[in-house]
């Protein structure tokens, strides 16, 4: 589990952005000797000097996949954006849609379907991934 716990010395050059059509907040910060710079931030949490938080990173020491953290002094958890429920909900609605209201020809309706199955599967599982780590942060206790 790619979990790191660190208390952020300094924090500076906050620069609230967009990655991946996702709202994050860009920071620098300096923990001890290790310098870390343009981190993306999920949303636009509270980020501060003497902060002791533990974040959730896709890849082992790579901040740059940042991917939420729990703020031990505060108990926020601070998560990637829940927009792939949106996303998933549209789906499903789009293909109740197709399966009730049009009837075009069966080789056109599959491939649809497919492309909805699709989409809404990698939607399903992207939402589930993220609740699973949201669950993780809100488990972790500060050491």
């Amino acid at each position: 589990m790619p979990l790191v716990t660190i208390c952020f010395d300094q924090v500076f050059d906050l620069v609230p952005s967009t990655s991946k059509r996702k709202e994050v907040t860009f920071f620098n910060f300096i923990s001890g000797t290790s310098r870390q710079y343009a981190v993306p931030a999920p949303g636009k949490p509270t980020i501060q000097a003497g902060m002791v938080v533990t974040a959730y990173l896709r890849e082992e020491e790579n901040w740059q996949t940042l991917v939420g953290w729990k703020n031990h002094s505060s108990n926020e958890v601070v998560v990637e954006s829940r927009a792939y429920e949106a996303f998933f909900l549209g789906y499903l609605g789009l293909l109740l849609m197709l399966l009730f209201y049009i009837s075009p020809p069966i080789v056109i309706f599959s491939i649809f379907l497919l492309g909805i199955v699709w989409g809404g599967a990698w939607a399903l599982t992207s939402m589930l991934r993220i609740r699973r780590i949201e669950s993780i942060l809100r488990s972790t206790q500060r050491p």
